[in-house]
Formats: structure tokens, sequence, C-alpha cells
């Protein structure tokens, strides 16, 4: 995965950034480091954010920000979705962005995460002037009354 990385295209660049991620493969991220500097596409770019906020080392506020352009958003949105599970905290504080888009991806990603310690931060939203981000709090509020407890 390494070498993709390095002599990849960016599909592929990608695939390996999400891949070490969800391996928790830290080491051959941090060794590849300098190859991803480089990488200019920002597919790529907003994959390396996903692998640092997996890590706890920030890239959130990448991710979050490109779920409001247009060809990035389904990108963001989809990690949004894998990083929500146990990490309700660190989303929950793009529930008061000032774009009513991103406060409704970050409703429907906390809803899809089965999290129920989401509720304290979807519920509220629920009362969004936003109609779409009030539905969508709904819905997750909803989803996560629903949801079985898991461990995470």
């Amino acid at each position: 995965m390494v070498t993709a990385l390095d002599r990849g295209s960016a599909a592929m660049k990608r695939s390996a950034v999400e891949g070490l991620a969800r391996m928790n493969d830290a080491a051959a991220l941090a060794a590849a480091e300098e190859a991803l500097n480089r990488d200019r596409n920002e597919s790529v770019r907003l994959a390396r954010a996903f692998a640092s906020a997996w890590f706890g080392k920030g890239g959130l506020d990448e991710i979050v920000n490109a779920a409001a352009r247009g060809r990035l958003r389904e990108q963001a949105f989809g990690y949004l979705c894998e990083l929500a599970p146990g990490r309700v905290a660190m989303l929950g504080r793009h529930a008061q962005d000032p774009e009513a888009v991103i406060r409704r991806d970050i409703a429907d990603a906390l809803g899809i995460s089965g999290d129920a310690a989401a509720l304290p931060v979807v519920e509220p939203m629920a009362r969004d002037s936003d109609s779409r981000v009030s539905q969508a709090a709904a819905r997750a509020a909803a989803r996560l009354r629903a949801a079985p407890r898991r461990p995470f």
C-alpha cells in the first residue's frame, strides 16, 4: 500500500490512505508522509485529512469544509459517517456551524453512527431555524433512540 502512495494513481493513493487508516497503521502513513505532502489531488488530500482525523491528529475541519463543496461532498460525508461512532464530541462541535449544509450533514452522520451519546447533540438541532437541518436532526434522534446500544 505504501508503494501506491508514492507512485499510484489518485484513486489508488486515496484507497491506500483510507486503508492504512482503517487498519490503524499510523507507522505506514508516517512513512509515506513525504509523498502525501507532495500530492496536490484534492481527493487524496481529503483522504489524508480522514486518516489524520481517524488517528485524532486533526483533519476534521478540512473534511467538514469539504462537505459544503459540491465536488468532494460525497467523499467528505462518507468520512463523517465513518468517523462518527465513538467520536461524538469531535463532530458535535460542528453542530453550530454557520452553514446549514454542514449542520445537516453532522446531524445525518451522527444519526447514522448509532452512537447514543450523540442524542444530546442532535436533539437541540431538531429546533434549528433551517428546516433541512431540523428534519435531519429529528431523523437522527429517532435512529439513535431506536438503535441498539453498542460499545465504542
